[in-house]
C-alpha cells in the first residue's frame, strides 16, 4: 500500500520500503511517512489505488479520520463489484 501527495511530495510506504526508498527519495526533498494518515493531513484530494477491498476498507479508516470535511477522496482501485458495495 502506498500514498502520494503530490503537492507536498510525501509517500506512505510499507515499512519494508521505507528505509531504502527514504535514502533515495530525501534526495528529491520528498518525504517517507508512516501512516496514511499523516499523508492526508491538510490534503485537498486523497486518490487511492490499492490490491482488493479489504486493503481499501482498512486504509479507508484511516485516511477518512484525517480527512477534512471538504476533501475529495477518489478510490480508485480495481476492486469488483464485491468489494465495492463492502
Amino acid at each position: 500500500m502506498g500514498h502520494v501527495d503530490l503537492e507536498r511530495q510525501q509517500l506512505v510506504l510499507p515499512g519494508d520500503l521505507q528505509d531504502t526508498l527514504k535514502l533515495l527519495l530525501e534526495d528529491d526533498r520528498a518525504s517517507v511517512l508512516d501512516t496514511p494518515r499523516e499523508a492526508v493531513d491538510g490534503a485537498n484530494v486523497i486518490l487511492t489505488m490499492l490490491s482488493d477491498g479489504d486493503a481499501v476498507l482498512d486504509t479507508a479508516e484511516e485516511v477518512l479520520a484525517g480527512a477534512g470535511p471538504d476533501t475529495v477522496w477518489l478510490q480508485m482501485s480495481t476492486i469488483g463489484e464485491t468489494g465495492t458495495d463492502r
